[in-house]
């Protein structure tokens, strides 16, 4: 019934499109695909089809499940790194930006958890995604965060598509194949993970109420 397939595909689209649940976003790459881009919806205008078209293609290579896009960079001593060459069991991928406010409070709190685990647990991939080398020196120094430290003045990874970052600071939680577990996700989500699946605390020692930044 054609009346019946607009109402489901347009509730579908719209219900995973704004979701605010982890993972959702991957149904709706999948019923985009299948229906929308595909042609057997044919209803939506050509500009409208073309900014769907957009959506998708900044979801498509960050969906929970998939292997993160491998970045390789300079790090702030100059060899490069690897995301791809790193040990630890779950490694978290964090772009941010020393002015960003938001970032003031999620940074330290992210080194604090980075404190408790062994670099054979956990350990964090810090990009830098400004391109002012002074300021971001000047960061580390004063802060004193000797994890990962990165950054791709130029652009060469393309990280802003592939982690579709648009937003500071952007958290992407790997396990030790680079899958992604969780993204976009706050300091006590990325601890709470940690603790479980490392075996620090129980499932009933956790504290699912406390309020993320």
């Amino acid at each position: 019934n054609d009346e019946v397939f607009q109402y489901l595909m347009r509730y579908c689209i719209n219900t995973f499109q704004q979701s605010n649940i982890m993972g959702m976003d991957k149904v709706f790459v999948h019923v985009a695909d299948t229906y929308y881009l595909s042609g057997k919806v044919d209803w939506l205008d050509e500009e409208t089809m073309k900014k769907l078209g957009e959506q998708v293609a900044k979801l498509r290579f960050n969906l929970v499940g998939n292997v993160a896009q491998d970045l390789k960079m300079e790090t702030i001593l100059g060899p490069f790194a690897r995301l791809s060459e790193i040990k630890a069991k779950y490694t978290l991928v964090m772009f941010y930006e020393p002015d960003c406010g938001h970032c003031k409070k999620v940074v330290p709190k992210i080194w604090e958890i980075y404190n408790q685990f062994t670099r054979n647990e956990f350990e964090v991939m810090a990009v830098y995604i400004q391109t002012d080398k002074t300021e971001w020196m000047n960061y580390i120094e004063e802060k004193q965060f000797n994890w990962i430290n990165v950054w791709d003045p130029y652009h060469l990874t393309n990280f802003r598509f592939f982690y579709n970052v648009y937003s500071t600071p952007t958290l992407y939680l790997l396990d030790k194949d680079k899958k992604i577990i969780a993204k976009r996700i706050g300091p006590e989500t990325v601890e709470n993970i940690l603790n479980l699946e490392l075996g620090k605390k129980k499932f009933s020692e956790i504290d699912f109420t406390a309020e993320e930044e």
